[in-house]
């Protein structure tokens, strides 16, 4: 079993950077995440990235943001997703650490699990129904 993990610090995006990001990006600014998680592997302290925006031209890349232990996001960047490889990477290439399919989200683990049981379970029954 794979004993990695994600570092998943969190923080903000502060309205101060959306103009940044606006200004930079294309597509639907609904799409933008204000909430932050660190998608890298478990690092020692220093800067954090997560995924702020999902770009209409994928050729383009995807918006990272940036930001310090503690802190709000202080910048935001585009960058080529990470070829990964064999496997495909959820990070941006040149990344610090391994590629994501080196390390587990336990957070993730535990809610993609939730909705696995939601999908064969009708809303308002206790139990999956029997052929």
């Amino acid at each position: 079993m794979n004993e990695a993990r994600i570092c998943g610090a969190f923080s903000t995006v502060p309205s101060s950077l959306f103009a940044d990001m606006l200004a930079i990006g294309n597509g639907d600014f609904r799409d933008m995440v204000r909430h932050l998680r660190c998608r890298l592997e478990g690092h020692p302290p220093g800067f954090h990235f997560d995924l702020v925006w999902q770009l209409d031209d994928a050729r383009q890349g995807e918006m990272w943001a940036i930001w310090s232990d503690g802190r709000d996001a202080e910048a935001v960047f585009i960058r080529p997703d990470c070829p990964g490889g064999t496997e495909a990477c959820t990070l941006f290439e040149q990344h610090p650490g391994r590629c994501s399919f080196n390390f587990c989200d336990p957070v993730a683990d535990v809610l993609l699990a939730g909705l696995e049981s939601e999908m064969w379970i009708p809303r308002g029954r206790r139990t999956p129904p029997t052929r």
